[in-house]
């Protein structure tokens, strides 16, 4: 019987004196200031982890696991390049993915998806310097009580260092289209056609730069025209002075000819 006591006083030391080496070799820094190896940060006032991963120098390497107070997994980054680039994936509470992609120069660089707390794609964006660059894809939220076999994208578009341009597409829930459009450099440009949910033309709007420019047509349910408008940079023209300025227009288009 003094033997076993023995034996286990002799375990729990052991044990004690491994955790406290353990301990010793944790959230350490060097004599300039700077994190050197293992550290397990917390929230505070509390034993809750809040991360942990190691550094060099100050600077994250390797995997890094972050986590919600309730001591869920937050996020899991992948450093790399001395911490200036990485690879993350961000986590809901109900351990659902919510989001990844990666960081170059710590800007978000390259596909980004994003998700909703039931695995549903929010968006699949593209990105250069931290910017939107290149095709993107919004979804609308999904449920699969009521939204079963119904299409889920919302809206594609193209940009250009975070600008919009290029062609620009919206979705009615049914898959029918509510708007074609161009973009440049963030303004629409050209003819901007919108759709009633049964696939017919709501109202066509021609632009310039940002501002209606040419006519404005607008239709009922059966696509018939309701109204019809004129715009010149912004301004609607109306009675003799839209007749002046067509026949000017025609004026000059038979000179060209």
């Amino acid at each position: 019987m003094i033997r076993l006591k023995q034996v286990l006083i002799a375990g729990i030391l052991s044990l004690f004196m491994m955790n406290s080496s353990v301990a010793q070799k944790l959230n350490k820094k060097d004599a300039q200031g700077n994190k050197q190896g293992t550290w397990i940060a917390f929230y505070d006032g509390t034993k809750n982890v809040k991360y942990r991963g190691d550094f060099i120098n100050d600077i994250p390497v390797g995997k890094f696991i972050f986590f919600y107070e309730n001591g869920k997994v937050k996020a899991k980054n992948t450093y790399l390049n001395k911490g200036k680039d990485s690879y993350v994936s961000m986590y809901h509470e109900n351990g659902k993915l919510m989001s990844m992609g990666k960081y170059v120069n710590e800007q978000k660089d390259s596909v980004w998806v994003f998700l909703d707390e039931h695995g549903n794609y929010l968006s699949k964006e593209n990105y250069k310097n931290g910017k939107r660059h290149g095709k993107c894809f919004t979804f609308y939220a999904f449920n699969p009580k009521i939204d079963q076999g119904q299409p889920n994208l919302l809206e594609v578009a193209i940009y250009i260092h975070g600008e919009k341009d290029g062609e620009y597409l919206k979705y009615y829930r049914n898959g029918k289209y509510m708007m074609q459009a161009n973009y440049s450099t963030g303004t629409l440009e050209g003819k901007r056609t919108t759709f009633y949910s049964n696939g017919k033309k709501r109202n066509e709007v021609y632009f310039k730069h940002g501002v209606k420019n040419g006519y404005t047509i607008n239709y009922d349910t059966n696509e018939e025209v309701v109204s019809k408008h004129f715009y010149k940079n912004g301004y609607e023209l109306k009675g003799k002075v839209l007749e002046d300025y067509l026949q000017r227009k025609r004026d000059r288009s038979r000179m060209v000819k």
